[in-house]
């Protein structure tokens, strides 16, 4: 699908859109509202094949490509729906008067806007936490009062405001994530593993799971270069060093083997943590949030 128009929004361009499926589907069927093709936006904008699920998801800065790392590596993420709108917009014009704000509309014109979350996300919950969760990524210089655009702040805050009251009636909460929010090593180290996530084929393929995991798990890890590691694994199995290393990360990334991401993932570096996990699908990585909000070091 082509690029849509960006002026002159009407209702009914709303509408043909909804009718064409944008914002709505599920896991592999899922469209965004906005796409990388449909607007601009701060930063470099990334479309990003996921490995939980088989779509490419459409992320329009940096920071929501970090954040989409994040939630497509966490198990216990089931699945998250980018640039997700917010509808019906009647209730939410409702909340907006309520509030004794003005609903946005498009650039000149009285239409108005389809709001949207950058991520809704369906997560495996306890019997304590709500299934759902919502994210807003936000860098830190649009949190700042600006001289120049004085209003602009009150503005933001007032839009994130009206949205988190209306996700909360429905049940879901939201988080404010900012470039802050993502520990940088984390950040690496699932960049690093995403490269061969997806890797299938002679070396990286199901079968050869177990034969890897099992001459790995022979191998004394403690104290020893991660080199030499899968060196040594490499060898019981007569593979390429280096085919052993792509494996080993590709287990990672699958959950397969669990490691300490919050070190960076250097060859040279012994493992402070390793374990291995037969069935993955039973592996969860901890809180979804607290993931995501590790402190950057």
């Amino acid at each position: 699908m082509s690029s849509r128009k960006r002026k002159g929004i009407t209702l009914k361009d709303v509408c043909r859109w909804l009718r064409q499926g944008f914002g709505l589907g599920e896991l592999t069927k899922y469209t965004p509202w906005i796409r990388v093709q449909d607007f601009s936006s701060r930063g470099t904008s990334t479309k990003l094949p996921l490995v939980s699920v088989d779509r490419t998801a459409h992320l329009l800065s940096r920071l929501e490509y970090r954040i989409a790392l994040a939630l497509d590596f966490a198990n216990k993420c089931i699945e998250f729906r980018e640039q997700y709108p917010l509808l019906p917009i009647a209730e939410l014009q409702d909340l907006a008067r309520a509030m004794g704000i003005r609903y946005p509309t498009y650039p000149g014109t009285k239409t108005p806007v389809v709001l949207t979350i950058d991520f809704f996300a369906l997560i495996n919950a306890t019997a304590k936490v709500p299934p759902y969760l919502a994210i807003e990524a936000k860098y830190n210089s649009a949190l700042r009062h600006c001289p120049k655009h004085p209003h602009r702040l009150l503005r933001t805050l007032e839009l994130m405001e009206m949205k988190r009251r209306w996700l909360t009636s429905n049940g879901v909460q939201l988080f404010l994530l900012t470039e802050d929010s993502i520990d940088k090593t984390l950040f690496l180290n699932l960049k690093i593993l995403n490269q061969v996530a997806h890797r299938r084929g002679s070396i990286c393929h199901e079968d050869n799971y177990n034969k890897y995991l099992d001459a790995i798990d022979a191998v004394d890890w403690k104290g020893v270069p991660l080199r030499e590691l899968y060196t040594e694994t490499a060898s019981r199995l007569h593979w390429p060093a280096e085919d052993a290393f792509i494996m080993f990360k590709h287990l990672v990334w699958h959950h397969y083997i669990e490691i300490d991401l919050f070190e960076l993932l250097d060859r040279n570096m012994a493992l402070s943590r390793f374990c291995i996990h037969e069935d993955p699908k039973a592996v969860l990585t901890g809180d979804l949030v607290p993931l995501l909000m590790a402190t950057s070091k």
